[in-house]
């Protein structure tokens, strides 16, 4: 189980991309942000599919953005998407209590 907020987000999609047997599954808020991260670059790139269940998170500080739709398809296995009402940008700070419970729950999709 990984669960990760900005950087972490990042690097949290990027094992469950490119290293999908060390990680169960990704909790990510704001979702699919794979981004550059040194030697694994070239195949980020290609923006690969993340297969294990995932839960992202968003606050609803992304208008139209926040449903997930954007994003949505780069997750192949059993996937789900929560809009937190009334939540910024840093959801483990400011809802803590939805962010472990995603995690947990992430354990049973």
């Amino acid at each position: 189980m990984i669960g990760g907020f900005d950087w972490g987000s990042r690097t949290a999609g990027a094992v469950a991309a490119l290293w999908p047997r060390r990680c169960k599954a990704p909790v990510l808020v704001s979702g699919y942000l794979i981004t550059k991260l040194g030697d694994a670059e070239a195949k980020l790139q290609q923006s690969p599919a993340i297969a294990l269940p995932t839960i992202t998170l968003a606050g609803d500080f992304d208008g139209t953005a926040a449903d997930g739709s954007a994003y949505c398809k780069q997750f192949t296995g059993p996937y789900t998407h929560r809009v937190l009402p009334g939540i910024g940008h840093s959801v483990p700070q400011e809802a803590p209590a939805d962010f472990t419970k995603a995690i947990v729950d992430a354990d049973h999709l």
